[in-house]
């Protein structure tokens, strides 16, 4: 027709509420599992220029059990520093034995922590298409999605 406008996208949109039913579907699935065959936990990474919270999932075998939290991890330097400011002489042992402890439950889970990425600008709406893909396969029942979650943790971002 005369006067219309035509608009041409190279791909579907994806919007921040799919994103949000997809991390909800996966939060349903673990619901009606034991505890300790859960394999999936989401935290919040930080907030967008906007506010928005931007979602990590983190993804692996018996997570109540695995350490997640990236904070936590050792480092070349050791840990992250736990506390701020001055501590007193109990703190401090009781930090390092927190370190220890975690340096050697991460040693005895033999696990490599892998970051998967999409959608780092806001007209990649392809990579959050993909990504759905992999979340949904790497949360299956599929035989290789169950060997990827006892070999590794996996954050996707």
């Amino acid at each position: 027709h005369a006067g219309d406008k035509i608009y041409f996208a190279y791909n579907e949109p994806y919007t921040f509420t799919q994103l949000t039913q997809l991390i909800s579907q996966v939060k349903l699935q673990q619901q009606s599992l034991p505890k300790e065959e859960h394999y999936a936990k989401c935290e919040t990474i930080c907030k967008s220029i906007s506010g928005i919270e931007i979602p990590m999932l983190t993804i692996t075998s018996n997570i109540e059990d695995t350490i997640c939290d990236m904070t936590k991890l050792p480092t070349e330097n050791g840990l992250m520093e736990l506390i701020e400011g001055e501590v007193s002489e109990w703190e401090a042992e009781a930090v390092e034995e927190f370190r220890e402890t975690v340096k050697q439950r991460v040693k005895e889970q033999h696990k490599k922590v892998v970051i998967v990425t999409a959608r780092i600008h806001p007209g990649e709406a392809c990579g959050s298409h993909v990504m759905e893909g992999f979340i949904k396969f790497i949360t299956s029942s599929h035989p290789i999605a169950i060997e990827l979650r006892e070999r590794m943790i996996i954050k996707v971002i």
